[in-house]
């Protein structure tokens, strides 16, 4: 979905028209309102406004320069909806009073304030919010009750209350396999806005790619960012970009696996040599040496300046898929492991997160990583991201961890919509099963992250998951992909993250999805 070509956005809608039972969608225009994700609680209301164009707003409470620039984008993308605009000299289509209780302190962490309430009818819309978070997600909502009639554009009444029910709501874009663009992270950031996701997670090293400018190690761009990667002005601005959103920008730099770039740029803190050219072996085994005093030096200056950049309390480092014989195929850091104890690769990585949690706790930021981190002890604090399926879920929590889910969410497999929507953060088993069919053992799993009968997820063990993200790795994906491998499957998982859990109504998705696809193409053309 190329946002930005409106001639594309027209065939696209040419094409629904010729999808058959396709409901939502009457000659080019949009239809009745196709809420995604569905708030807790939604009362039609008799007495549709009719929207003649501009918009007039009424402020209570807290107003911001962030909360001026997301009602500018919304009366943008009203009117791109209802194809109707400001006329000078001619009265608002719209009054929109907006209620903002309070300013937030906690605004952009992952406990600030989304709860809004919204009702509309034919004397306008009043959106009533705990915190600025709020004002944006209910004005987001709001779009949605656009219906576009024979007689013209309408606003639908109705009265809504909402907030969400996981407070990590994300995707993640590996932007080291291939680099996407800061004009392509935006366009997703405006759908995030739209869907009511909170989290853009990005992958920003690994075996391919250093995709950041470092000024304390300039080789990283150099060497091991391969001609493409972004300033930090660059990734001021996207964190600017976010912040006006209510999205918080969480950084990934892998380490001590998927390290091939870095110690192409820096080799004398591999475990094994480092070929050059680029040797496609190396590149998803090169792992660093945790034997080498340097390589946490070199780590702590380099997390210390990325820390500087990302202003989120969290920081993910990785920590997944270590090949053990990178390391104990070194006679000198064998030598290091019988010296001081470590049994295995998995007592020897958890020596090294250990180290790299008292870097980051040093920063003031909390660590975070994939699920292989459990594999051995490790401080509770730390947020552990399952990705091999629920067990690790239930074995993260159980440990004390704050858990993300990704098991299930995984975008690059190409699922349908439908795959990824039956998939819950808290399944018991991961497989999106109902409880009463999760005990029949014969049922097959309905996607690739088959779990062990044996993990349960207990409510104690459920207050431990702050929600989930959606993950797109690149390897096979490029900038002039990546719109239709993320929408419209990730307006589903938002609705999956955000609404209660037992919307789970697949035939009501295939209806709603296509309209919010066109309303994602209409509403950013010319933002």
């Amino acid at each position: 979905m190329i946002a930005a070509n409106p001639a594309r956005c027209l065939r696209f809608l040419a094409v629904l028209l010729c999808m058959g039972g396709v409901q939502g969608v009457v000659g080019n225009c949009l239809a009745a309102p196709a809420l995604m994700p569905q708030p807790v609680s939604y009362q039609p209301r008799p007495g549709a406004l009719a929207l003649t164009g501009g918009v007039q707003v009424e402020w209570q409470g807290t107003r911001s320069v962030l909360l001026d620039r997301a009602v500018a984008r919304f009366t943008q993308r009203l009117a791109m909806l209802s194809a109707r605009y400001a006329t000078p000299g001619q009265p608002a289509g719209l009054t929109l009073r907006i209620r903002c209780l309070d300013a937030d302190p906690a605004m952009l962490s992952i406990h600030m304030e989304e709860h809004y309430h919204l009702e509309t009818g034919p004397e306008g819309a009043t959106l009533v919010a705990d915190g600025p978070a709020g004002v944006l997600r209910g004005l987001s909502t709001l779009l949605q009750l656009v219906e576009r009639q024979e007689s013209g554009p309408v606003l639908d009444a109705a009265v809504i209350d909402d907030s969400p029910r996981f407070a990590w709501r994300g995707v993640m874009v590996d932007v080291s396999r291939h680099f996407m663009s800061v004009t392509a992270l935006e366009r997703q950031l405006d759908m995030m806005e739209l869907t009511r996701l909170n989290v853009l997670h990005l992958h920003l090293s690994d075996g391919q790619g250093f995709r950041v400018e470092s000024r304390l190690y300039p080789r990283l761009q150099q060497v091991a960012a391969h001609g493409a990667y972004y300033t930090q002005r660059q990734i001021h601005e996207l964190v600017a970009y976010a912040t006006d959103r209510g999205i918080r920008i969480v950084p990934e730099f892998d380490a001590p696996g998927h390290s091939y770039a870095m110690l192409q740029a820096y080799p004398q803190y591999a475990a094994q040599p480092v070929t050059t050219p680029m040797d496609p072996k190396r590149v998803v085994r090169a792992a660093m040496d945790p034997s080498n005093p340097q390589t946490y030096v070199f780590l702590a200056r380099l997390y210390h300046e990325m820390a500087g950049l990302f202003p989120d309390a969290y920081f993910h480092v990785g920590g997944d898929e270590v090949r053990p014989d990178e390391w104990t195929g070194n006679p000198h850091i064998a030598a290091f492991m019988k010296q001081h104890g470590y049994a295995d690769a998995a007592a020897l990585q958890a020596a090294f997160t250990r180290r790299i949690y008292s870097m980051l706790a040093h920063e003031g930021r909390t660590m975070m990583g994939w699920d292989e981190l459990i594999d051995a002890p490790v401080p509770a604090s730390i947020v552990i991201e399952p990705w091999r399926g629920s067990r690790y879920t239930v074995a993260a929590a159980t440990a004390g961890h704050p858990v993300v889910v990704s098991a299930g969410y995984y975008l690059d497999l190409l699922l349908p919509a439908a795959d990824y929507y039956r998939v819950d953060p808290l399944d018991p088993q991961g497989n999106g099963l109902p409880p009463d069919q999760v005990a029949q053992t014969n049922v097959p799993a309905l996607n690739p992250f088959t779990l062990d009968p044996a993990a349960r997820m207990t409510p104690e063990l459920a207050t431990h998951v702050m929600g989930a993200e959606a993950p797109l790795w690149t390897e096979i994906v490029t900038e002039e992909m990546l719109d239709t491998r993320l929408w419209p499957r990730c307006a589903a998982l938002a609705e999956r993250f955000w609404s209660p859990a037992s919307v789970r109504d697949e035939a009501s998705l295939a209806r709603r999805l296509p309209v919010v696809q066109s309303e994602l193409e209409l509403s950013l053309i010319h933002i």
